[in-house]
């Protein structure tokens, strides 16, 4: 008997904290990578900075906060893997793509690749390109976060690859055109 007692106060509290937590929580993003340690990334149509998806946290958990803003700025399904850090009142989440991510073929050298995000709901209104791209200076020069691209290499580490598809061009993944 004491000891479902203290199970079911153990719950209690640890269920007030997460709800707490969430409370505090304004933030939520996702940090989706490939093999090839480069991390989706948007460009800004308002400041042309670089980062990576995400936004505030509406009436919706952290999580789904992340996954939502993910699809919106870039057109990109993903799944929240769990979460990788906390910044103040944000929280970062090892995000990865449902499907294969559609990159621009590149070479192997290559910092960074672009996406197609055309179809995006933000695509041209509030984001102006997305790529996978490396951690590199280019990335930090142009950051709108840079302590976040300082946390990259160490996160990449653990985090969870997305598959992606290589094109030649885009052109396949258009609407077709009737006259």
């Amino acid at each position: 008997h004491y000891l479902l007692v203290a199970l079911l106060s153990l719950l209690t509290l640890s269920t007030s904290f997460a709800q707490e937590t969430d409370k505090t929580i304004k933030g939520a993003a996702c940090l989706v990578s490939d093999d090839q340690g480069r991390v989706l990334v948007t460009r800004d149509i308002l400041n042309n900075r670089i980062a990576i998806p995400g936004g505030y946290v509406d009436s919706d958990n952290p999580a789904d906060a992340a996954i939502r803003e993910t699809l919106e700025e870039t057109g990109i399904n993903v799944e929240a893997v769990g979460e990788i850090a906390r910044m103040g009142k944000a929280v970062l989440f090892d995000c990865r793509a449902t499907s294969p991510i559609p990159v621009l073929k590149t070479t192997a050298e290559a910092e960074k690749a672009a996406v197609a995000a055309w179809q995006a709901e933000h695509f041209a209104r509030e984001v102006r390109s997305v790529f996978l791209m490396k951690p590199n200076q280019e990335m930090l020069d142009n950051a709108r976060f840079p302590e976040q691209v300082d946390m990259f290499p160490a996160l990449l580490k653990s985090a969870t690859p997305s598959p992606i598809q290589e094109f030649d061009d885009f052109s396949a993944l258009a609407s077709p055109f009737d006259v």
